[in-house]
């Protein structure tokens, strides 16, 4: 299942959110609060949102939509 740590007010967490809800993919969600950089660090990453399958880093955004449209 993919998880994906997002902030709040964060246009590219809820643009990566609504893709997997449309493309009917299971995620869980994380927030992490969007002052503390660090808890971005914690899990790998270097922006939000930070999107991974298992314990694999996949990316962020960007890199979700690829591999969406890879997968087709």
């Amino acid at each position: 299942m993919l998880r994906v740590y997002s902030k709040d007010n964060c246009p590219n967490c809820n643009a990566a959110k609504n893709l997997l809800i449309s493309e009917g993919i299971e995620f869980e969600a994380t927030n992490i609060i969007s002052e503390n950089i660090e808890s971005l660090r914690t899990v790998g990453a270097r922006k939000a949102p930070a999107i991974f399958d298992g314990d694999v880093f996949m990316g962020s955004y960007e890199e979700l939509k690829q591999f969406i449209k890879d997968s087709r």
